[in-house]
């Protein structure tokens, strides 16, 4: 079984040693790809000083999450891999036997296009904010995990979720050749809730593996992080992008316009202006993102 784990990478000094380290104490072997989006810090070269047994690509620009990743998932497909396991750079694993775990649900459960692990603060403190929503998703699936948790009984290999974060993903090749890679409509965020969009439109399930875990260390982002990579935007971006609505570029469009010119006339400047500028979004959009659909609704290794 062949195993390449990505990790991307972008001015993350601070992570390196336990990312990359947790990695090599891996109970299943794998191969380690870095994607060095540019970093301004030294990354590339620290890298290649410290971990020369790491296979670098160094990039002359920040192409984002998705597109970096998707060179390394090229490379896996083109060389023979079974797995591919995408791991943050602000991430490590919380025991040895983590990735085993993910591709032992995997392997029992083929109807999983990703199988993921839980997460962690950095601290080990507790559970991140993230974990906390993938619980709230998975008990809209359905009500096992949270009753496994409670009642103290044997936790599931694998529980179905509709939403689970990128941080820490398993990708059976099989799912690279179904549903390819990250759609570059993305830059970062966002990537990865339309990469699930597709999985689920495709018939593909999406799991967390409760008994697999890693250390994310969300609490040593910049400041500025939150703001830099979460606006409407990118939210609005999401729903145009989901091929398993069945609303329409040109509805989104009626909609903002519709809302526009009914604030206008109840003089409501502040919430006209506001969806005005939506709606100039959606306009400016249509055209990509109606391509983009149209190739996510078909089988591929489409981005690749």
């Amino acid at each position: 079984m062949k195993i390449l784990t990505i990790i991307v990478t972008y001015n993350g000094l601070q992570w390196y040693d336990r990312c990359f380290g947790s990695l090599q104490r891996s109970a299943i072997p794998l191969d380690i790809m870095v994607v060095d989006n540019a970093s301004q810090d030294g990354t590339a070269d620290w890298i290649a000083a410290h971990y020369p047994e790491i296979n670098l690509i160094r990039l002359d620009k920040n192409l984002g999450f998705g597109q970096a990743n998707n060179i390394g998932m090229r490379y896996a497909l083109d060389n023979g891999y079974d797995y591919v396991f995408l791991l943050n750079q602000d991430a490590w694993l919380h025991t040895n036997d983590c990735i085993e775990r993910l591709v032992q649900a995997a392997e029992k459960h083929p109807e999983y296009m990703i199988v993921s692990a839980l997460w962690l603060y950095g601290s080990g403190e507790r559970i991140t904010k993230g974990s906390k929503e993938h619980m709230i998703a998975i008990s809209r699936s359905n009500n096992d995990f949270v009753s496994d948790l409670y009642l103290d009984r044997e936790l599931n290999e694998v529980y179905e979720t509709d939403y689970i974060g990128a941080a820490a993903w398993l990708l059976p090749r099989n799912t690279l050749e179904k549903i390819g890679g990250f759609d570059p409509l993305f830059f970062h965020r966002g990537e990865d809730d339309n990469y699930m969009q597709r999985v689920h439109y495709h018939g593909g399930k999406i799991g967390l593996c409760a008994k697999a875990c890693i250390y994310h260390d969300i609490e040593e982002r910049p400041a500025n992080y939150d703001a830099e990579h979460n606006n409407w935007n990118k939210d609005m971006l999401i729903e145009l992008a989901d091929i398993n609505s069945g609303k329409s570029i040109s509805q989104w469009k009626k909609q903002y316009l519709l809302q526009t010119l009914r604030q206008m006339i109840e003089l409501r400047w502040r919430k006209m202006r506001r969806n005005l500028k939506i709606w100039h979004f959606i306009k400016t959009q249509q055209t990509i993102v109606e391509m983009s659909k149209n190739t996510n609704k078909t089988i591929g290794a489409h981005w690749l």
